[in-house]
């Protein structure tokens, strides 16, 4: 999905179906999440397609965070202005938080991938 459409969820104010959208995103988030916590990822093969597709993900997610980060700005600004939409600023904070935290999560995964794909490249070559 382009920023274009994923910009209309902002513009018509929904959020929770953007949320939907996105929920399989999260949930593979979080799988990768319990393997490292549970030390699964244990080969070079595992991790970089680990790799693949955390970055994949992050990739998808930091277009929505920054639509996100844009409007709840937005959104603060106006209700400095107008204290009805300080409920409004607070929903998109809500998303944006989201969406960060998953980010957050992404960047943290992808890091390790690389330091396992290093490591076991080192063990390769200490093998050979």
């Amino acid at each position: 999905m382009n920023y274009l459409d994923l910009e209309k969820y902002f513009l018509e104010n929904k959020l929770e179906e953007l949320l939907e959208l996105y929920k399989e995103d999260f949930e593979s988030i979080d799988e990768f999440s319990k393997q490292f916590v549970n030390n699964l990822l244990i080969s070079g093969v595992e991790c970089q397609e680990a790799l693949d597709t955390l970055t994949g993900l992050y990739m998808k997610l930091n277009i929505i965070y920054s639509i996100a980060d844009f409007y709840y700005l937005k959104k603060k600004e106006l209700s400095k202005i107008n204290k009805d939409l300080a409920t409004a600023a607070m929903t998109f904070l809500r998303i944006r938080t989201i969406f960060k935290t998953y980010l957050t999560n992404c960047r943290k995964s992808i890091s390790t991938c690389q330091s396992q794909l290093k490591y076991h490249l080192e063990e390769m070559k200490l093998t050979k």
